[in-house]
């Protein structure tokens, strides 16, 4: 009597099925899905040249929410550092002004770093006002052998990114809030001094006021030799981990006090600066904490 291979066959048959739908199933799960690109509603991005510098950026722009349905100008709200700033800065207008009606809505404007360029060496070069080399090597080195240039960068922002922005949307003349952190900043004091009636608001957080052994104090003082007044109001935001060791050149805590101790001293007209140390934050993790604050400064809801 034989023995019977019905069940052996059986068995073999399973496992190729299994092996089949296993093998499948590796397959569809290595496949790529159709994936689409998440984007922030109500924004699109613009392609822009700077004349002033010959460098091209993008504007990434958010319309708020009941542009389309109205014919009001709103305050232009303008950030540098785009790349984490413009849709960290987009939630929390949503929040605070969609849902949490606390603030007014806002025209979000966030700038680009420039095209084929790293961040640093775009922010560096555009941020700050004087050439300095550090001997921090790396990436640094090219960096900071481009530095210097934010003359350039203000006159772009100035005469050609305000000027598109008022031509082809609705925006406040007299309501324009600058926001800037760290290098960005410094960029916003240096707007403060050489062009002081760009911005009426200033949200300026971890200002980079050590760069260039604080040149920005020798800038403010150079103002106040030649001016009386100063139209604009200014809040200052950091971290109060944001100091170095004693003897370190990077105690940003210590200058930003003695900064706003120096400019309320001038006591300029129509000028207004206050500064805040935010507990327990560093200069990484300050940037929504100082956002939001600064917001509910500038542009508060009107509830009357």
């Amino acid at each position: 009597m034989g023995i019977s291979n019905g069940p052996m066959r059986l068995h073999l048959q399973c496992l190729s099925l299994f092996s089949l739908f296993l093998f499948s199933t590796v397959a569809s799960a290595s496949e790529p899905p159709d994936y689409r690109p998440y984007t922030i509603e109500r924004t699109r991005v613009i392609d822009i040249h700077s004349n002033a510098n010959g460098k091209d950026y993008e504007l990434y722009i958010k319309l708020p929410k009941s542009y389309d349905r109205s014919d009001k100008e709103y305050p232009l709200l303008l950030v540098n550092d785009a790349g984490y700033a413009f849709p960290l800065i987009s939630s929390i207008t949503r929040q605070l002004g969609d849902y949490g009606k606390k603030i007014e809505e806002v025209f979000l404007v966030g700038i680009s770093y420039s095209k084929g360029d790293s961040g640093f060496l775009s922010r560096t070069r555009d941020y700050t006002p004087t050439r300095r080399l550090y001997s921090w090597g790396g990436k640094y080195a090219r960096a900071f052998e481009a530095s210097g240039q934010s003359a350039q960068y203000v006159e772009f922002l100035m005469e050609e990114v305000i000027p598109y922005l008022a031509d082809n949307f609705r925006i406040d003349p007299d309501r324009k809030v600058f926001v800037g952190h760290s290098f960005g900043a410094l960029l916003g004091a240096s707007i403060l001094f050489s062009r002081p009636d760009a911005f009426e608001y200033y949200i300026l957080g971890s200002p980079s006021l050590w760069y260039d052994d604080r040149v920005i104090f020798d800038r403010e003082a150079a103002y106040a030799r030649e001016h009386d007044s100063l139209p604009a109001k200014v809040m200052m935001l950091i971290g109060e981990r944001e100091n170095g060791k004693p003897d370190s050149a990077f105690n940003m805590v210590d200058d930003m006090m003695a900064f706003e101790k120096v400019m309320a001293s001038r006591n300029y007209k129509g000028f207004d600066v206050s500064a805040r140390v935010i507990a327990d934050e560093m200069h990484v993790s300050v940037f929504p904490t100082l956002i939001t604050d600064g917001l509910l400064w500038a542009v508060p809801k009107n509830t009357d």
